[in-house]
């Protein structure tokens, strides 16, 4: 299971400002290679997400035995810079 969380609250109580997600993709590499996009979802609201990570490509086949990476990407909404996390697991 992956979690997310994605975007923020700003702004204080009296006066919250959400700062949601244009994107968020969950892209999947194995070295240098990217295998696929895995998840993708628009107009996020700020919360916590959770993906099912099955050991599964992007085309529903078994990922054979090795070292991966999901990148995880999140654009924001306006003109700041997109934010990336890479999250390395092993299928045995």
């Amino acid at each position: 299971m992956l979690t997310v969380v994605a975007g923020r609250v700003d702004g204080t109580a009296e006066r919250p400002q959400l700062l949601p997600l244009r994107m968020l993709a969950i892209d999947l590499y194995r070295g240098k290679r990217e295998v696929g996009r895995l998840a993708q979802i628009r107009d996020v609201l700020p919360g916590r997400y959770a993906f099912g990570i099955t050991g599964r490509g992007p085309h529903g086949r078994r990922l054979p035995k090795g070292d991966y990476v999901l990148r995880i990407l999140a654009v924001p909404v306006g003109r700041s810079a997109a934010d990336e996390q890479l999250v390395p697991f092993t299928i045995k």
